[in-house]
């Protein structure tokens, strides 16, 4: 089993696709449910803030072919329902395995990748 992340952030992309891409939380479940599906993937947690959108997930797989999954569905099944624009979004999602993707967790989780560095909101949105 192998974890990976597949996402944009504040780093990557404009807020106005940031946006696009926005999960409410009255959805998060939903979509998580409809990516965890659609990818064949184990285990997900989808991340949804003002600065950043993220898909962590495992999976038996080869996590190659779960990142096309994962570039798909951010792609193309914004939060708002409104497809971002393709090469835009292309240029803007990162993918990490692991090692990365766990090294990236643990900055996000502990606020060391955040806009305000060492913020403690998104520990708990993460929980």
């Amino acid at each position: 089993m192998t974890l990976f992340v597949a996402g944009v952030s504040y780093k990557t992309a404009p807020v106005e696709l940031r946006e696009q891409l926005a999960v409410k939380p009255s959805k998060l479940v939903c979509q998580a449910c409809r990516l965890k599906i659609c990818g064949d993937l184990d285990e997900i947690v989808l991340l949804s803030t003002c600065n950043r959108v993220e898909i962590y997930a495992v999976t038996s797989h080869e996590p190659a072919e779960a990142f096309g999954e994962l570039k798909h569905f951010l792609a193309h099944h914004g939060g708002a329902g409104i497809p971002p624009a393709g090469e835009e979004i292309g240029n803007a999602i990162y993918t990490f395995d692991e090692p990365q993707s766990l090294h990236h967790l643990f900055k996000v989780a502990s606020g060391l990748d955040s806009m305000v560095v060492g913020e403690t909101e998104i520990f708990g949105q993460l929980k």
